[in-house]
């Protein structure tokens, strides 16, 4: 595809039918629901999943013979555009990168505010964070048509200057603040380590309301930094496989933006003393590092009318000791444009048996089937993350893992269609690590489908891009 050509499509899709957009003050509910897999639990102690749906909804107004409440516009965007400009963007990458960026610009108003930040080893901000009036419009154009790649990659310190920048004291509750990352290379210069940069972007997205949407283009990338630092964030990571895909999905996601219903939803869970837990499903807790804490959290992302997500997470309970029974309570709370709201608590109760009750009760299949997806979603995300090493032991370490995970999802996926196509996939993808026939694009690629599924976003990008 030229060039011309993908602007042309960007340019179409800009001009395309969008999402339904919300009022800025639309009233919103979100439902939990909560699933477990087992109520028993063995006198020695027991491990049992429950899988949480959050779902978000429009609330239809009151029937009255009251005027109506004037309809406010679409909730605004505040957007902090961070592109790469070093050499491996050179040539069609970075002129791609500039023409999308301006298509995207193009596409906001006044009401919406900006900031465009370029980066190689240095930083260089653009566009301070405004409105996007008609003026910003064609200063920014010229700055960016100026541009010209060099230099080394400095990934981690160009993020934190556009979330800086997005962090102001004048942020409302219900504005969505989103910092787009675009690079096709390895973060090489400043802070490069995953969980330490994971742990900065959940907390700038808790404490400042800014989310973080990770683009990698091209095989050169790090999705094993870049799909963290997405989910931490609240936000999508993306695997752009050529230059179209990159304005089909900066646009998507704009658009997705724009019909957010309920901001910074986040799942509250409490568990009793000498509990344990952990997340299966590819979302960020706020404390990983203490699976006893009490009261955890757990960031779901903004959701758009109609949008369900499910939560897998993996209990431990210790041997029967003084404790006969066990209660984990959870509860969703969300933003909307009339403030923050926590729904009603949930609760899911355990208590011990003997192990021939634990052996006799029964499975829920709908339960299991997303149990088992979630196991082998992560197991293959682990895998490959091991694979990059491309060390002997760690080929072996990725299989084995395999191994042990398709053992466990065999023992109950009887029939099941998924889990059946779930166990063949992890089964495919250690033959191909066996055979060090893993390529750097089927990695990603791979990667980039877990992420997504697991957390039930969207693939904006066209059909037509090469995954081999």
């Amino acid at each position: 595809m030229s060039e011309n050509d993908a602007q042309r499509d960007a340019n179409q899709s800009n001009q395309s039918s969008e999402p339904q957009q919300p009022s800025a003050a639309q009233r919103v509910s979100v439902t939990l629901t909560a699933r477990q897999e087992k109520s028993l639990l063995r006198p020695t102690g027991s491990r049992r999943h429950a899988v949480f749906g959050v779902r978000a909804e429009r609330e239809q107004p009151p029937q009255t013979d009251q005027p109506a409440e004037p309809t406010k516009p679409r909730r605004p965007l505040t957007l902090a555009l961070t592109l790469d400009r070093s050499g491996s963007m050179s040539g069609a990458p970075l002129r791609m990168a500039k023409q999308v960026a301006i298509t995207l610009m193009d596409g906001l108003t006044e009401q919406d505010e900006l900031a465009v930040v370029i980066f190689d080893d240095k930083i260089e901000t653009l566009q301070e964070l405004t409105a996007v009036t008609p003026e910003v419009k064609r200063q920014t154009r010229r700055a960016l048509e100026q541009i010209e790649a060099r230099g080394s990659t400095a990934l981690h310190e160009a993020w934190l200057t556009s979330c800086n920048m997005l962090a102001g004291d004048h942020l409302p509750e219900d504005r969505l603040a989103r910092c787009y990352l675009l690079t096709d290379g390895q973060a090489n210069v400043g802070e490069t380590d995953v969980e330490t940069i994971a742990t900065q972007a959940a907390g700038v997205r808790e404490h400042v309301g800014v989310g973080t949407s990770a683009f990698g283009l091209g095989d050169d990338y790090n999705e094993h930094l870049l799909g963290p630092w997405a989910v931490a964030g609240g936000g999508q990571f993306h695997d752009l496989r050529n230059l179209a895909d990159l304005a089909d999905t900066f646009l998507g996601e704009r658009d997705e933006l724009r019909a957010v219903v309920a901001l910074r939803t986040r799942l509250e869970v409490e568990m009793a003393q000498g509990m344990s837990a952990e997340v299966i499903s590819a979302y960020w807790r706020a404390d990983s590092a203490n699976s006893r804490a009490l009261r955890w959290r757990l960031d779901i992302g903004d959701l758009i009318h109609g949008e369900e997500r499910n939560v897998v997470v993996r209990f431990r309970f210790p041997k029967e000791d003084k404790a006969y029974a066990y209660t984990v309570r959870a509860r969703a709370v969300w933003v909307d444009g009339y403030g923050e709201h926590s729904g009603e608590w949930q609760e899911i109760a355990y208590t011990y048996g003997s192990n021939d009750a634990c052996d006799d009760e029964p499975r829920d299949l709908e339960t299991m089937r997303a149990i088992g997806l979630a196991h082998a979603d992560r197991t293959r995300r682990r895998a490959l993350e091991l694979a990059a090493h491309r060390e002997p032991q760690d080929n072996e370490r990725a299989q084995r893992l395999i191994e042990q995970t398709v053992a466990r999802i065999s023992d109950y996926a009887h029939d099941d269609p998924a889990l059946l196509t779930a166990i063949r996939e992890l089964q495919e993808l250690a033959e191909t690590i066996k055979e060090q026939r893993l390529t750097s694009r089927m990695s990603k690629a791979t990667y980039f489908a877990l992420q997504t599924r697991s957390r039930g976003q969207r693939d904006h990008r066209t059909t037509g891009g090469d995954d081999k």
